[in-house]
C-alpha cells in the first residue's frame, strides 16, 4: 500500500499524519509506504499556469499512491481536476490549527486513521 497524506504546506498536519497512520499499520502487521507534502504550493500554481503538462505530471504522481489523504474539503476539489480516482481520497477534516506531533491532534488522526490504514 502507497499512502500520500496532503495539507496546506507538509509542515504540520501531513508529517503528524504519517507518524501516526506507520504507528498504526505497524499495529495492524500492514506492510505501507507513507509520504506527505503540501498541497498549496500546486494549487496556488494551477491558478497562475493551467498548462496541461504541470497537471498531467502532478496526476501521474497521484496516480501511485492507493490512498490519498487531505486535510480540508478545499484540497480534495484542487487535485479531483487531475483527473484521479477520487474514490481513493479521503478527507479528514482537519482544520490548520495544531502544531505538528500535537498531542490533540495524533488523538484526531489515530481516531479518523484507524479504520482508514
Amino acid at each position: 500500500m502507497e499512502y500520500l497524506f496532503l495539507c496546506a504546506y507538509g509542515q504540520r498536519r501531513s508529517p503528524t499524519a504519517v507518524y501516526v497512520a506507520q504507528n498504526i499499520a505497524r499495529r495492524k502487521g500492514i506492510k505501507a509506504s507513507m509520504s506527505s507534502f503540501g498541497i498549496k504550493p500546486f494549487l496556488d500554481e494551477l491558478e497562475i499556469c493551467s498548462a496541461p503538462f504541470f497537471k498531467d505530471k502532478l496526476r501521474k504522481y497521484l496516480d501511485v499512491f492507493s490512498k490519498i489523504f487531505v486535510m480540508e474539503e478545499y484540497m480534495a476539489r484542487g487535485i479531483e481536476s487531475f483527473g484521479i480516482d477520487m474514490k481513493k481520497v479521503h478527507c479528514l477534516d482537519i482544520p490548520d490549527n495544531y502544531k505538528r506531533n500535537e498531542p490533540a491532534l495524533e488523538r484526531i488522526l489515530e481516531e479518523k486513521l484507524e479504520e482508514l490504514v
